[in-house]
């Protein structure tokens, strides 16, 4: 595989991104928010609405592929939790820190 071809509008996570970010592959997906935030400026964008912009998405992953180019992932990545245990941890960190300062206006 040389790139994920991500075409979701709507997600609320976009765990086929981190995944690909996971295992290192270059990422052309719908220019959304919940996309740019996961993948700032390593992936190459298109506009969801239009085939013709999608069209050079995938041309400007072959031109950078043919260049050399490979993304590195490793600033979005560093922000990512490494497994389950860290996100229930977090959660959990979460949910008792809400319970010892009810009014949220006091954390």
């Amino acid at each position: 595989m040389d790139a994920l071809l991500f075409l979701s509008r709507d997600e609320s996570y976009g765990f086929p991104l981190v995944e690909a970010m996971f295992v290192g592959l270059p990422i052309v997906c719908p220019d959304l928010p919940y996309a740019r935030i996961l993948c700032g400026e390593q992936a190459i964008y298109f506009d969801p609405n239009h085939v013709a912009s999608l069209k050079r998405a995938i041309k400007t992953l072959k031109l950078r592929l043919h260049a050399g180019w490979w993304p590195d992932w490793s600033k979005q990545l560093a922000v990512i939790p490494a497994s389950w245990d860290e996100v229930a941890d977090d959660m959990l960190r979460v949910v008792l820190a809400a319970q010892r300062y009810p009014d949220k206006d006091a954390i």
